[in-house]
């Protein structure tokens, strides 16, 4: 359903389709929060929100989805900063939150998410705080993307170990 004129928000019993693997409703209208009761579609493998007109904050139940591979949600107009829990999606190949109004410090836990191996974009926020030392786990990821935030603090010197495009500028 990416890519359409639609409009409103997220219909609440959308956690009913509970065998959807594939959920995108990129470019367009929506409006609103993100439904809690998403965390009900244990199947979802892609999820993509991005280029809608989201508030709120990203539901910690994200977390409990676990078979998810891909998660998609900038330009927005999320706001809040980054759940922990989001550390426990194992099999994460990209997450992509850029172009939000996320705060707070960058969970360590992301970093440390071995199974990342396309990108980790999360520009374009304000994003505060110091590079944990876990960033140093992220050695299969392609791209990391933390521009135009409010980091702080020295580059970890972990970040030599790794072999990816990195963008680390205010």
């Amino acid at each position: 359903m990416a890519k359409n004129r639609m409009s409103g928000v997220i219909p609440l019993g959308i956690g009913n389709l509970v065998h959807l693997e594939d959920l995108e409703f990129a470019g367009n209208h929506l409006h609103g929060v993100i439904p809690e009761d998403i965390e009900r579609l244990q199947n979802l493998k892609f999820f993509t929100l991005e280029e809608n007109l989201l508030s709120g904050g990203i539901p910690a139940s994200f977390g409990n989805l676990t078979q998810l591979l891909t998660l998609v949600l900038s330009n927005n107009e999320l706001n809040g900063s980054i759940p922990e829990n989001l550390g426990s999606l194992h099999r994460l190949t990209s997450m992509t939150l850029s172009f939000n109004r996320l705060t707070g410090a960058i969970p360590g836990v992301i970093f440390s998410l071995s199974s990342l191996t396309d990108s980790l974009l999360l520009s374009h926020n304000y994003l505060s705080g110091v590079l944990p030392p876990q960033i140093g786990s992220l050695k299969h990821v392609t791209t990391l993307d933390l521009s135009k935030n409010n980091l702080s603090g020295e580059v970890p010197g972990a970040l030599g170990d790794c072999k990816f495009s990195i963008l680390i500028s205010r």
